[in-house]
């Protein structure tokens, strides 16, 4: 029985019950968004990538401006400029993808759709 007590008394202290309702209150969340959790994902993904990432310019930079003298303002670059510049960097890279490598494959796939038709008209005959 005193060890009943003893965990009980754990359980149900104002902290434990306090991440309990945390807890409940963010599977509640999960489960009302559950349509938005890919995008969540997405952008959690992309934030730590991005972050990550400029935290390793921020450290290059601050050695190669070590190193040379001419670039000393090169290392006080914040690092939210660094992370905005990746953005617009992959951004580009995405408008670059969809204005001219897309509109590529549409037009090889629709030669191979036109080709496969006059194929097996071809062979009907």
């Amino acid at each position: 029985m005193g060890g009943f007590k003893k965990i009980s008394s754990i359980l149900f202290t104002k902290k434990a019950f306090k991440k309990a309702i945390a807890y409940a209150l963010l599977i509640l969340c999960l489960y009302i968004f559950k349509d938005f959790l890919g995008i969540f994902l997405l952008t959690f993904i992309f934030s730590y990538l991005f972050f990550s990432l400029a935290c390793f310019f921020q450290k290059k930079m601050k050695l190669y401006s070590q190193k040379n003298k001419a670039f000393k303002y090169v290392s006080m670059l914040p690092l939210w400029l660094i992370v905005l510049f990746e953005y617009l960097i992959f951004i580009g890279i995405i408008i670059y993808i969809v204005s001219n490598i897309i509109p590529t494959i549409k037009t090889e796939v629709t030669s191979i759709v036109d080709e496969f038709s006059i194929i097996s008209e071809e062979e009907t005959f």
